[in-house]
């Protein structure tokens, strides 16, 4: 079986309860997972999966690849026509995935989303991928995100949070300032430094900043400007595997509507994630210890990238208001 991934963080992690429940109904089968190389870090330590094979940008290349597998299904859990005829070109006798954007001709299995009016009712990702599980008969063992860390993620994160081969001051929070949507969800970066000022200066401890690629420059503005107890890592220095293992072991999390949000939902971890712009049935799944912090402004949700004008719908979420919350579980 050929399961093409979704191609953002957030959505591969919410794809976790589908693999699961396709494992369970196909305990035998050799599963592949074809995606983004990064994104093989979030399944990997799980036995959801048996390979995982990096999609280049080259339509063709990735044809050959799936075609070269001998694959007897394909599951596509992007909805994207691209998806559909990466399978249908390779001759993959089973295609499945949901029917949107005219792409029912290239599957043998077309599932149709929920709509409402013309466009698609937006749902939690879990709900949205266990939807196409139930309509493939899957059996569903549970709807919850099971992640597992890797033993190297595990070392890496366990020297980054030493300094001189003694552990970093506790509590380890981290902040997570980018988001790779767009600046209209990234709560203001001089908001982070305000709120890591009175955190350590309060509750003593370390700050982790960490983000994707391109956003290293802000990070290290971040940390330098709260100053000592602060650091920065891009994706070099904590890649996804790392990410995974580093939230398992945070104090706290302070978040965008991002990726790493779902992993900190994955592992239990307490926080704080801002949700602006985009509509809130996109996050109505369970939360774990996570605080949703929203406000309720006429122009929200907007679903921009970009905001067009005061971000108003992040900006009036206060630094104070975000301490309050952090304080109900720091103690």
């Amino acid at each position: 079986i050929w399961v093409r991934c979704p191609n953002w963080v957030g959505d591969m992690v919410m794809a976790m309860p589908f693999l699961s429940a396709l494992r369970q109904s196909a305990p035998r089968a050799a599963i592949t997972l074809g995606g983004r190389a990064a994104l093989a870090a979030v399944p990997a330590g799980s036995d959801v999966f048996d390979a995982f094979t990096p999609v280049g940008r080259n339509l063709l290349e990735t044809v050959r690849q799936v075609h070269a597998g001998r694959f007897d299904m394909a599951v596509l859990l992007p909805r994207s026509l691209r998806t559909a005829a990466e399978a249908w070109l390779a001759r993959v006798p089973v295609r499945a995935g949901f029917s949107d954007q005219g792409r029912s001709f290239l599957l043998t299995h077309a599932v149709a989303p929920v709509r409402e009016g013309h466009r698609i009712r937006p749902a939690y990702g879990v709900d949205t991928y266990l939807a196409l599980a139930e309509a493939l008969g899957l059996t569903i063992p549970s709807r919850e995100i099971c992640l597992r860390e890797t033993p190297e993620g595990t070392r890496l994160a366990s020297a980054l949070l030493e300094e001189g081969g003694r552990p970093l001051p506790r509590p380890w929070i981290l902040f997570i300032p980018g988001a790779a949507f767009g600046s209209a969800k990234c709560w203001p970066p001089q908001y982070f430094t305000a709120l890591g000022k009175t955190l350590l200066a309060r509750y003593g401890g370390t700050i982790l900043a960490l983000g994707g690629p391109g956003e290293e420059e802000d990070l290290r503005r971040i940390a330098g400007e709260i100053g000592r107890g602060a650091f920065a890592y891009g994706p070099r220095e904590a890649p996804l595997s790392v990410l995974k293992s580093l939230m398992a072991r945070a104090d706290g999390v302070v978040t965008n509507d991002t990726g790493p949000r779902h992993i900190a939902v994955a592992f239990g971890t307490p926080g704080v994630v801002f949700a602006g712009p985009m509509d809130p049935r996109y996050s109505q799944g369970p939360q774990g210890r996570l605080r949703i912090l929203r406000e309720e402004v006429p122009c929200s949700p907007c679903d921009l990238p970009q905001c067009p004008t005061d971000h108003r719908c992040l900006a009036r979420i206060t630094p104070e208001r975000t301490l309050a919350v952090l304080a109900s579980f720091l103690g």
